[in-house]
C-alpha cells in the first residue's frame, strides 16, 4: 500500500466511485487498514472475521491508529462492519460447539478459530464416510463424501455439506458487528458480536447454473 495506491484510491472516492474491492495479504493487512482510518474516507469498509491471526493484525492496527485503549465509541465512529463470518467461536449455541470450545479451549489454552472448525468438519466428514462406506479405500470414501451432508459439525447437526456439482463444502454464514475482545483466551484486541442475522448456506455459494460457475474439482 504505497502512495501510488493511496492516490489511486483518492481519485477514485473523488470521481463518486460507490465502493473500491480491495485485495490484501497478511503482510499488507495493516497498511490497508491505516489508509482508510487515516484517510478522510466516506465509504465504510466491509469484509470478513476469519483467523485468529488475521483479526489479532487488524486489532493492533486499531489499536495503533485509534490509540488505546479501544471502546466501543471509537470502533462504532471507525466505519467498520458489519462483517461476514465463516465460524467464530460465539456464534453457534449447539452441544457440538460447545464441547468443541472446551475441549479446544482446554488442550490449547484459547478458543478455536476458522481454521479449526473446518479440520474438525473434515474429520467429521471422513469418519462419516468411513462409517457409511464400511471400507477406508480412497474410492469408496470419495464416492461417499459427494454430496454429503456432515451430520456433526461446530455450526450443528448438518451444519455443512458438499455440493455435487463441484465438491465445494457449503455451509451458513453470520454476520456481526465488530467490538471490542473480553474473552482472555482469545488473543486479539476485537471480536465479531453475538450474530446480528445469518446468511443461509444456499445463498453462499455460486449455483450450478450460474454463468460464472467454472470451477470442478
Amino acid at each position: 500500500m504505497g502512495r501510488d495506491s493511496y492516490t489511486r484510491r483518492r481519485m477514485l472516492a473523488s470521481a463518486g466511485a460507490e465502493g473500491i474491492v480491495a485485495g490484501f495479504t497478511v503482510a499488507t493487512l495493516p497498511q490497508l487498514f491505516t489508509a482508510f482510518l487515516n484517510g478522510d474516507y466516506s465509504f465504510r469498509v466491509f469484509g470478513g472475521f476469519a483467523t485468529q491471526i488475521t483479526t489479532g493484525i487488524v486489532g493492533q492496527t486499531l489499536q495503533k491508529v485509534l490509540g488505546e485503549p479501544l471502546t466501543a465509541e471509537k470502533l462504532s465512529n471507525a466505519n467498520l462492519g458489519p462483517f461476514t463470518t465463516r465460524y467464530h467461536w460465539n456464534q453457534y449455541d449447539n452441544e457440538i460447539n460447545s464441547a468443541f470450545v472446551e475441549s479446544y479451549t482446554d488442550a490449547y489454552g484459547v478458543v478455536p478459530d476458522l481454521f479449526s472448525s473446518g479440520t474438525f468438519t473434515a474429520s467429521s466428514a471422513l469418519v462419516q464416510a468411513v462409517e457409511a462406506s464400511g471400507s477406508t479405500a480412497s474410492a469408496d470414501i470419495s464416492a461417499e463424501l459427494r454430496g454429503m451432508v456432515v451430520a456433526d459439525t461446530p455450526k450443528g447437526a448438518d451444519g455443512y455439506s458438499f455440493q455435487e456439482y463441484n465438491n465445494q463444502a457449503r455451509s451458513q454464514m453470520t454476520i456481526a458487528e465488530l467490538t471490542v475482545n473480553d474473552e482472555a483466551n482469545w488473543n486479539a484486541a476485537i471480536r465479531p458480536s453475538a450474530p446480528v442475522t445469518a446468511v443461509d448456506a444456499e445463498q453462499t455459494t455460486i449455483p450450478s447454473d450460474a454463468s460464472e460457475m467454472d470451477c470442478t474439482l
